[in-house]
């Protein structure tokens, strides 16, 4: 019990870390409530369907949190129930609290996914802005053509070390 309180302390430290780690702070919290979840399955299946599911017709704690799992893991990756049925009303309604999960879950999953991918395209998009107002200026002064070709060279690599010092400092605690 005393060591379930230390998951989340540590939980708590991954909010401040940069959004590198995004994808293990995810991963985390995907496990840890597929795991509350499979333990409260085994639970309601075991209290409230011991004769007629599989989970509460399992012989061993291990052997009934694997079907649970499979259980879940049918559940949450929107593949269906397969082989194991809810009979009564309470577990029929302890399904669709995790199917609704399920649902957050992916969209969760699916959104945080796309945001960094959207992100640079704007990103790509800003920069390819500040590229073309770059050479507008350079033609209005009719600067050479020897030194356009290095303040192009160079430009982007200034634009993108400005854009990831601004990141870094909007990550800083």
């Amino acid at each position: 019990p005393l060591r379930a309180t230390k998951l989340f302390v540590w939980s708590n430290s991954l909010v401040s870390m940069p959004s590198h780690m995004f994808l293990q702070r995810t991963l985390f919290y995907v496990l840890l409530s597929t795991h509350t979840l499979v333990c409260a399955s085994m639970i309601v299946y075991r209290v409230l369907e011991p004769e007629n599911s599989l989970i509460g017709q399992a012989d061993s704690v291990a052997r009934s949190y694997e079907i649970a799992l499979y259980w879940m893991m049918t559940c949450l990756s929107t593949v269906g129930f397969g082989d194991i049925h809810p009979q009564r009303t309470e577990t029929r309604l302890f399904s669709l609290v995790v199917m609704l999960f399920s649902i957050v879950m992916n969209l969760y999953i699916l959104t945080a996914g796309l945001a960094p991918a959207l992100q640079e395209s704007f990103m790509n998009q800003s920069m390819n802005q500040k590229k073309g107002k770059l050479a507008a200026v350079l033609d209005f002064y009719k600067v050479p053509w020897t030194l356009r070709k290095q303040v192009y060279t160079v430009y982007p690599f200034v634009l993108e070390s400005a854009m990831y010092d601004m990141q870094e400092i909007a990550e800083l605690p």
